[in-house]
């Protein structure tokens, strides 16, 4: 991005004039090693490009790179144990006691890690002690651990050699035959081979797909290039902290940041995307106060100032780092590369030499010592934190690009979304509850209307047919195929006489998630002749191979009903409950109601808040909701305590409740009837809006909690709210009504 050259050949379309980018950060005369070349790609059309570079440079000459996954502390625990034949119970029982963290060992799990607060386990030890088969699986695990498990095909990196690379390095081939290295990345690089890394990256295969979804919905074509900056609608959701399915902005804390921070040019959220990360993230406070004028913005020498304004006095970018040090020193910004990568990774003998460089430069411009001091330790402090401009604004456009889609196009956007996560139940019904919050109504999959994925039906969101769980793309492109050679389907004979492939499982899924209701039968129905339809269909095929009658013919002829001619039984359909099930197994919602509406009456009596106003609510408010519970989910805290995640929702939106270990005890005690998941219940707790840290308050993955929480303390079913929240009756009676006789009955 820091190229000129590249952004007039089109290749980037980030001005790197405006937005003061530095090509010697990626490539400069003074660099011994070469650069990083990353490019990011429409995940979906990856392999293009290797199949490009392939044709351009020669098949041997172009080979992905290979990679080694290790055996970690939980994998080795479960391989030894399989090697020598232990139950996958006992290994499981070893394996919860294993902390889930990136760098976590075997070691660090016995004796604790102070750095990333992990205490000692005083379980393992005392297993270790007492169990002859613990201290043989350990052995032999801390023998094995972090060695190479298996090889696989490096994610992003190509090797592309002026050779071919058979004569540098040892070549296999994966999975699919590809050629790939049979070294990892690091020594590819020093054997001098070049190194590029293909990044697919699911964003933009996003936007593509929501700005083909606006083309087809409205007619417009727009390019992602000519997506203009400075729209009102884009920064009004970027500062209202809207910001689920924004590239880079999605997690709890980038929307609370979003609110604070005040965003009104690209600028703004390249500087965002920089700071929201483990080291700069110190001195944000510091940052927005100088940034909303309540701290004082200092410069050492007003040589710093045009470089430093952009970011409040505060040395956000590398590229700011160069810029200082050649302003105030001298320095080439090759020199000053060097000088920022030695900082960055604390190499003493190279700042130590730079450093007299440094300050011989600054005296000679007249800088005093104290002040030559003051900026090199401001310099020293920024270096290891300071990120890639370059970068960053790619990303901050990415960003951008995906905020204006969300505001302007939100259903079409939310579409590509959708689309983009089909296989992963979780986060699809995560971004479908983001839909409900938009109110974006999200209909159901129809065979006569929708398209494989999610598409747009006006200002609604249809569902796509490969989405239904168990449906494979195989089968639905025999859909779309038949229906677009003929036409919408007329009735279930039709639909099973024209579609290849057919099933009674197939047919099951389609018709259980509601995709027939257009043939004007209920459900029940459809299942009750789904395999008379698909039998009398399958004979129909081949009688026409053969020459022979028509499927009407066969049928008798004559004006078709709805059914097409199948004896259709006349049966009720489902009751609600079981309906609603097989939406919500099939589709991952529900689409035709809501479970919660059977006890309706109970949860308005009962109930002192409903479920959408906790987000209005200030943390600490005690609340009483009812709600209906999706799913539990178990965890153990550092000390082994169980505690659960409590799954929340009604027809408008959704929570998460945490129930922590001490108001666990209590429900079990009480009876687990109460976290009984697809029921209603009544859920008393506190409304949090911090992150919790644990009880420890920990949430495996923040990026899908939602920002409000409910810590809960008691869970009551509804057909318990009575007898749970009635603790006195008032009666109003009339005075011809006290009777002796009266006065008895209600007792």
């Amino acid at each position: 991005a820091g190229s000129i050259v590249a952004y007039l050949l089109g290749i980037t379309h980030i001005d790197p004039l405006r937005y003061k980018l530095l090509f010697e950060r990626f490539l400069n005369p003074d660099r011994v090693s070469p650069p990083d070349f990353d490019i990011d790609l429409c995940e979906r059309r990856r392999h293009e490009v290797i199949e490009y570079v392939r044709d351009k440079y020669g098949a041997d000459r172009v080979v992905q790179i290979g990679t080694f996954g290790t055996l970690k502390a939980k994998a080795v625990i479960k391989d030894v144990c399989r090697a020598l034949g232990r139950p996958p119970e006992e290994a499981n029982s070893l394996t919860k006691l294993i902390p889930n963290h990136p760098k976590m060992t075997l070691k660090k799990a016995l004796e604790g890690d102070p750095e990333n607060k992990i205490p000692p386990s005083e379980e393992l030890k005392q297993l270790l002690e007492t169990e002859p088969w613990v201290q043989e699986v350990w052995k032999y695990a801390e023998i094995l651990e972090g060695l190479n498990r298996n090889m696989s095909i490096h994610a992003a990196g190509v090797i592309i050699g002026d050779m071919p690379v058979a004569e540098v390095a040892p070549i296999a081939k994966g999975a699919g035959d590809e050629p790939i290295t049979q070294f990892s990345a690091v020594p590819c690089e020093q054997l001098g081979l070049l190194k590029m890394d293909f990044l697919g990256l699911k964003t933009l295969t996003l936007i593509q797909d929501a700005l083909d979804l606006v083309e087809k919905n409205t007619g417009k074509h727009i390019e992602s290039n000519e997506i203009q900056l400075g729209d009102k609608p884009t920064y009004d959701l970027l500062n209202a902290g809207k910001t689920i399915a924004v590239f880079q902005l999605e997690s709890p804390g980038m929307q609370k940041l979003c609110l604070r921070y005040g965003i009104n040019r690209l600028e703004d959220l390249i500087a965002l995307i920089a700071l929201y990360r483990p080291g700069p993230l110190e001195f944000l406070e510091d940052f927005l106060a100088r940034k909303q004028g309540r701290k004082a913005i200092e410069y050492d020498v007003p040589e710093m100032e045009p470089i430093l304004e952009e970011t409040f006095g505060i040395m956000l970018y590398q590229e700011q780092i160069m810029q200082v040090v050649q302003v105030v020193a001298g320095f080439s910004l090759g020199q000053a590369d060097i000088l920022r990568r030695a900082m960055g990774k604390k190499k003493k003998d190279v700042m130590n030499e730079m450093f007299g460089k440094f300050k011989d430069g600054c005296l000679a411009r007249g800088i005093d010592e104290a002040t030559v001091k003051a900026i090199w330790d401001k310099i020293f402090a920024f270096a290891g934190y300071g990120f890639n401009k370059s970068h960053s604004a790619a990303y901050g456009m990415l960003t951008y690009r995906t905020a204006w889609l969300k505001a302007n196009y939100p259903a079409e956007f939310m579409a590509a979304v959708l689309t983009g996560e089909l296989g992963n139940s979780e986060k699809l019904s995560f971004y479908l509850k983001e839909c409900r919050a938009m109110n974006i109504k999200i209909m159901p999959p129809d065979v006569n209307v929708c398209d494989a994925s999610f598409s747009v039906d006006g200002p609604n969101i249809r569902f796509g047919l490969v989405a239904v769980r168990g449906i494979n793309s195989a089968f639905v492109n025999s859909i779309i195929t038949a229906r677009e050679k003929g036409g919408k389907f007329k009735d279930l004979l039709d639909f099973c006489e024209r579609v290849e492939g057919n099933s009674v499982r197939n047919m099951e899924g389609l018709i259980k998630a509601g995709a027939l209701d257009s043939f004007g039968l209920r459900r029940s129905q459809l299942l009750a002749v789904a395999a008379k339809a698909i039998s009398i269909a399958k004979d129909s095929r081949k009688d026409k191979i053969n020459g022979q009658m028509s499927l009407f013919d066969m049928l008798g002829g004559g004006e078709q009903n709805a059914s097409g001619g199948l004896d259709i039984p006349d049966i009720p359909e489902w009751p609600l409950d079981e309906l609603l099930g097989y939406e919500k197994e099939l589709l991952g919602f529900f689409v035709s109601g809501h479970p919660i509406s059977k006890d309706q009456a109970i949860v308005e009596r009962y109930q002192l808040n409903d479920l959408s106003e906790l987000v209005q609510l200030e943390s600490g408010t005690m609340v009483r909701i009812g709600a209906y519970l999706t799913g539990v989910q178990q965890k153990t805290t550092k000390r082994g305590e169980p505690w659960v995640i409590l799954n929340l929702e009604n027809r408008e939106t959704s929570i998460e409740g945490l129930m922590f270990h001490e108001s666990f005890a209590k429900c079990k005690e009480q009876g687990l009837d109460a976290l009984k998941p697809d029921s209603v219940v009544f859920v008393e707790g506190e409304v949090n809006r911090r992150e919790p840290e644990s009880e420890d308050e920990v949430v495996e993955d923040t990026e899908k909690v939602p920002e409000t929480k409910l810590f809960v303390y008691r869970v009551v079913p509804a057909a318990k709210a009575m007898d749970a929240y009635t603790s006195e009756i008032h009666l109003r009676l009339q005075e011809q009504d006290i009777t002796e006789e009266k006065l008895g009955g209600l007792r």
